[in-house]
């Protein structure tokens, strides 16, 4: 298999971005002070999708979810609306998601041996703030020390031979895998797959290969950059600068709309929408979200080791009253299966509807009639708070009893992965790569203790199949086997919904995050 820029590869199509970068200095701005928080989820849309055509100029403020004394600068760690932003600005990934599609950033083309078990990658002509060409050095020691310092892109690189990482020339690199994977470019396109430069250690001075240079940051209120003005790609990006400000109470990111003091907002509330939507001068983006609320079910641990307990627990969410009421409409219904976009995902399994006789006839044989649960979550991301009102009501209709233990996101984040039933969430990946992450053995974020032969060995066969007809079949067979037995419960998937003052044009979607990632390159402030 190999690909280009601009190659369709069916479903691992790789298009080349539009042209983008250039120019410098930053322009000062009226600043707000933010405070602490936690992380929003994604955005999308069409693969051109864009809110206008940029006309240059300006610098952008932008208004987002922080994190407060836990926000960070290194771009594999980040939690935060925020810090996603600030990442985005310096650092690139080889490959990401524009709309639904994955899209060529460092990476200019790539090829892979007959059985998928080495890639040739090959990289676009870039250069570092500090004037260094990105070479193959920088994706070795980029995967290398993902690895040895645990960051969270690390389960993405976990089946490629380390040590045989080999540099072929300047800015080709050989990856060997451990196991053939046909689905590995999708793995790369991950929100944590910033490329460093080789030998760098020190986050809190950002050097990368973006279309801004970073200027300053003051946690959990601010940070600035400038646009880089050896950017490869000509005529790009339009804005002189960008301000990333911290504001965590989306009312208040919404009051600085429209009073002018930012010029752009990630993540309105679907219930502010309409409203926002009708202010003079103010310009609502609503894109479909491949990012997915998981409420995740220990199967090792009773009583979510009884498939039949797993299954009527599903049966027991009303998925249309939570995206209605929750949403205001604006999310999408899940049906228990993570990546809904993903060329190979299993639109024919039958959407799973609200049923609590069935639930109840189940839990009967499960002799679980008279089930109590404790599910742990937080208000950390959208709609979980909504899920937990809301579910209670509707599990009682089918005889169970579901307590629910609403803590802070630190005390979550102390309990995440422990507790037996818990609201967790995922920025979007491909079927792969989220398996790869939550479901195969020895995954870095192993929510669910699944075990299974059957769906194992369904996947592995995926991985290693060319064809693409009988790949998607076994894809099919592994998500008819997490349908049916599998401990997650996938009830919707969130809309972003983002807000720019309408002197702001040239903003991107993607079903990843807000802006297309915060991808400001072609974006310009009247």
């Amino acid at each position: 298999m190999t690909g280009r820029a601009d190659h369709n590869m069916g479903d691992r199509t790789l298009t080349r971005r539009s042209a983008i970068g250039l120019a410098a200095g930053i322009a000062g701005a009226g600043l707000l002070a933010g405070c602490g928080g936690a992380s929003g989820g994604a955005d999308t849309g069409a693969t051109t999708a864009t809110a206008g055509t940029g006309r240059g100029g300006g610098t952008l403020r932008l208004g987002a979810l922080g994190g407060g004394s836990a926000e960070t600068l290194n771009p594999w760690v980040g939690n935060s609306a925020c810090d996603y932003a600030r990442a985005y600005q310096v650092y690139e990934p080889l490959v990401r998601f524009e709309g639904t599609d994955l899209t060529n950033v460092l990476l200019d083309s790539y090829e892979a041996n007959a059985d998928a078990s080495e890639w040739t990658l090959r990289l676009v002509d870039a250069t570092w703030h500090n004037g260094r060409p990105l070479t193959a050095d920088d994706v070795i020691y980029s995967m290398r020390y993902a690895v040895e310092t645990k960051a969270y892109s690390s389960d993405a690189y976990k089946n490629i031979d380390l040590r045989g990482l080999k540099k072929l020339d300047a800015r080709t690199v050989k990856v060997p895998l451990r196991s053939p994977n046909f689905l590995f470019l999708g793995t790369l396109a991950t929100v944590y797959g910033a490329i460093i430069q080789d030998g760098f250690t020190d986050f809190d001075k950002p050097i990368g290969t973006g279309p801004f240079e970073f200027v300053s940051w003051a946690q959990g209120e601010r940070a600035a950059y400038k646009r880089f003005g050896d950017y490869r790609l000509s005529g790009q990006p339009l804005l002189e600068g960008i301000e990333i400000l911290s504001l965590n109470d989306p009312q208040a990111r919404i009051n600085a709309l429209i009073s002018g003091q930012v010029d752009a907002i990630a993540t309105v509330p679907a219930a502010n929408a309409s409203s926002l939507a009708s202010t003079k001068n103010i310009k609502l983006i609503d894109t479909p979200s491949g990012s997915a609320a998981s409420v995740a079910m220990r199967t090792n641990q009773a009583p979510f080791d009884d498939v039949r307990v797993r299954q009527a627990l599903r049966l027991l969410v009303d998925r249309e009253q939570l995206v209605s009421a929750a949403f205001s409409g604006k999310a999408r219904v899940g049906n228990d299966l993570f990546s809904w976009f993903d060329p190979d995902y299993a639109s024919q399994l039958p959407q799973r509807a609200y049923d609590p006789e069935q639930a109840r006839s189940l839990l009967r044989q499960a002799g679980q009639s008279d089930l109590q649960v404790e599910l742990l979550l937080a208000d950390q991301f959208p709609g979980h708070v909504e899920l937990g009102e809301l579910y209670g009501p509707s599990a009682a209709k089918g005889g169970v009893k579901v307590k629910i233990n609403k803590v802070t996101p630190a005390a979550f984040g102390d309990q995440y992965t422990k507790a037996p039933f818990f609201v967790g969430y995922w920025t979007a990946r491909r079927l792969g790569p989220q398996w790869d992450a939550t479901l195969v053995s020895g995954a870095v974020f192993d929510e669910t203790d699944w075990d299974n032969p059957r769906w194992a060995s369904a996947y592995a066969a995926a991985r290693r199949t060319r064809d693409e007809a009988k790949r998607k079949q076994h894809m099919l067979d592994a998500q008819s086997i997490l349908y049916e037995e599998g401990g997650y419960i996938i009830p919707y998937f969130p809309n972003f919904i983002d807000a720019t003052a309408s002197k702001v044009s040239g903003t991107r979607t993607s079903i990843q995050h807000s802006f297309g990632m915060f991808d400001f390159r072609g974006t310009s402030v009247a």
